[in-house]
């Protein structure tokens, strides 16, 4: 499994994210934080098994599924590592996370 790194601003939005849900529920933003976590270790094992979202050569996105939770982990497979972009939600501000590339 390649080694992965989290983009600028990814910590803070899971840490966001899982605010909101243990606001509503006790335990929901710890399993939002644990169901991330199983997309990650997904997306490590078979990064080229993971839906492609858009972009050609070194922007080649990919998508996990946080299951469980209307979120997916955004992801550049790269040479010696793997680059995620976002933890985004599926129907908020799509696409949002680009500027971090820059």
């Amino acid at each position: 499994m390649k080694p992965f790194r989290l983009a600028t601003g990814v910590e803070g939005e899971i840490q966001s994210a899982a605010r909101w849900y243990e606001d509503r529920r006790e335990g929901l933003g710890e399993g939002l934080v644990l169901a991330v976590r199983e997309a990650v270790q997904d997306l490590r094992r078979a990064p080229e098994a993971q839906t492609p979202l858009g972009g050609t050569g070194a922007f080649a996105f990919r998508q996990a599924t946080v299951h469980g939770f209307p979120y997916r982990v955004v992801f550049l497979e790269q040479d010696t590592e793997i680059l995620i972009v976002a933890v985004a939600h599926e129907r908020q501000r799509p696409f949002y996370w680009r500027s971090r590339l820059s």
